[in-house]
């Protein structure tokens, strides 16, 4: 009789042991979901930061190509944007059989494409003297590649992918190039050791992100970073206060408009951050 009055006691007390166990799984399952999902927020994080160092290093590098020493230690020449959009507008003017073919690896100056390099620097040359062959050949080059990535993404990805890429490109790009202008602008800014150490910790990452607004093509849109340090906002107010002779986009319109949503990546120094 015992042993039928003991036997429920038993099976309650496996139930409850039961339920334990699997509250702690739970719970443990849990815990374990939410750290690999932050794992993977700060691996998306540390990607666009490379990404963004990437974007440096690439137009660091395109600086030194435009200022390189040749065999006869003469100093090659830095393509103008003047002729870059030169040559852009003259090839979009071609049609047919006068424009370049981007198949396997056919280079711009490949025996196809010759005929349409030679023709675009013919064309600029018989409408100014102000540039060699030698210069309008390297901005061909240029923009040949530049065409040759758009044709590849073009046909490998879709239509709204691609143009939120491109977005995404264009706005990396501009922080690239204000980035670096900054940078050439610092020596003159009249800044203390302690502004120069905490400005020598930014990257690219931590310029505002800026696009064309849609109502007018002369304007520029600026998205604020809400988490930069005022202590940078101050540094960087200072910089742009220097006048170069390059004014880059100084003289298109500049308008605030919404915070960006674009959030700092655990490699940002911590003194960088509100």
């Amino acid at each position: 009789m015992s042993t039928i009055e003991n036997t429920p006691g038993k099976t309650t007390s496996g139930s409850k042991a039961q339920r334990q166990v699997l509250r702690k799984i739970t719970s443990f399952s849990e815990q374990l979901r939410d750290e690999v999902r932050q794992r993977l927020i700060d691996q998306d994080q540390l990607i666009n930061a490379m990404q963004e160092e990437i974007q440096t290093m690439r137009a660091e590098l395109n600086e030194f190509r435009n200022t390189q020493v040749n065999q006869n230690n003469k100093v090659v020449e830095k393509i103008p944007n003047e002729l870059s959009s030169k040559v852009h507008d003259i090839y979009k003017t071609f049609e047919g059989d006068n424009l370049w073919t981007f198949v396997n690896n056919i280079r711009f100056d490949n025996q196809v494409n010759t005929p349409v390099t030679l023709k675009i620097i013919s064309t600029v040359l018989d409408s100014t003297d102000e540039y060699n062959a030698k210069i309008i050949k390297a901005a061909c080059g240029r923009y040949f590649s530049h065409l040759k990535r758009t044709v590849m993404d073009i046909t490998t990805m879709s239509p709204t992918k691609y143009s939120e890429r491109e977005k995404s490109r264009r706005q990396s790009s501009r922080r690239s190039r204000l980035f670096m202008r900054r940078k050439k602008k610092v020596v003159n800014a009249g800044l203390s050791d302690i502004e120069k150490s905490i400005w020598n910790l930014s990257t690219l990452e931590c310029m505002t992100d800026e696009e064309t607004d849609d109502d007018d093509p002369n304007a520029f849109v600026i998205h604020k970073l809400p988490w930069r340090s005022d202590t940078l906002d101050n540094i960087i107010i200072k910089i742009d206060q220097v006048q170069t002779n390059n004014g880059g986009n100084a003289h298109k319109v500049r308008k605030i408009g919404d915070f960006s949503s674009r959030n700092p990546s655990s490699s940002i120094a911590k003194e960088l951050v509100i």
